[in-house]
């Protein structure tokens, strides 16, 4: 159940959950296979599993039929997030007592916090800096907990996170990318050392990591990665690739000793248009131990 060519086991119902906020949280749909033995049953532990999928299915189901994709523009440590209309669904796969959620930019008056599966069950939500605070208390319902945030208004009103040059420099956290993978085995979103890194560990032709952001004046930059690594300080053989909207292109091979700073030059790019920009990343290689930690990209204007 939940097969891929690179697993030898099935997923347990907690991880297939979590492959389904991924996806739907993304704007996508999940179709999910079952093998059947011979004689055309299914075995009884994919029974269980879709029962288990199915018990937090009834106690989560408004989170997920007919919702959209996470409206923030970024990921978060704590889990997923989906809509619907004025209500933000907040799919919690790391809950602990004292920690807060943050709802960046979020501009909408709260109406009513609540935890799904359990109506009894109220949560503090505060303001600060232009974002809402929600503070986790209790035990979680489930493995994925739903927090359900009503806002007023007719609309959700959030205001879009700046990725600017600063100073001649852009920075540009994977945190505020777009990520068009789906399969969590090869590009997903990380905490490692308090730091937002996304895992490149496989590759596919599919997944894509895309930027907004703008551009102050035309001019030469340095296009550079900021990578961590999960074990020791050598770059299994990687290839990053890339595309400066819709034309200039960048490939680079990655091995080698990572810099103690992290950094790793790609090379330089000219913009010749001031105003917005896109930027999209592809990396190639590596698996397992060998996966590739990037926290962000950089642009320098070159002298």
């Amino acid at each position: 159940m939940g097969y891929t060519k690179h697993e030898k086991e099935a997923k347990s119902s907690d991880e297939i959950i979590e492959v389904l906020l991924k996806t739907v949280s993304s704007g996508g749909n999940l179709l999910l296979n079952v093998g059947p033995k011979p004689d055309g049953t299914i075995p009884p532990e994919q029974v269980a599993i879709l029962k288990d999928i199915a018990v937090w299915m009834k106690d989560n189901k408004e989170a997920i039929h007919g919702t959209e994709a996470n409206p923030f523009g970024e990921f978060f440590d704590w889990g997923y997030c989906t809509v619907k209309g004025t209500d933000i669904y907040l799919h919690v796969t790391e809950w602990s007592e004292g920690k807060q959620i943050e709802l960046p930019r979020l501009q909408n008056q709260v109406e009513k916090v609540e935890l799904l599966g359990d109506s009894s069950r109220t949560l503090a939500i505060s303001k600060s800096n232009g974002s809402r605070q929600i503070l986790l208390s209790g035990k979680p319902v489930h493995g994925a907990s739903v927090i359900k945030v009503s806002c007023a208004g007719d609309a959700l009103q959030i205001e879009p996170p700046q990725l600017a040059e600063t100073q001649g420099k852009i920075h540009l956290p994977v945190k505020y990318a777009l990520n068009t993978g789906q399969r969590m085995s090869t590009l997903r979103h990380s905490i490692v050392n308090s730091q937002a890194v996304v895992e490149f560990a496989g590759g596919h032709p599919s997944e894509r990591l895309i930027w907004d952001f703008a551009v102050k004046q035309p001019g030469r930059f340095n296009v550079l990665a900021e990578c961590m690594l999960p074990g020791p300080d050598t770059i299994k053989p990687h290839s990053a690739f890339l595309q400066f909207g819709k034309s200039q292109e960048i490939g680079k091979e990655l091995s080698g000793k990572l810099p103690a700073d992290g950094l790793i030059k790609l090379g330089t790019i000219q913009l010749d248009t001031a105003g917005p920009e896109k930027l999209t990343l592809r990396v190639d290689g590596g698996r397992g131990g060998d996966a590739l930690y990037l926290r962000a990209i950089h642009l320098i204007r070159a002298e």
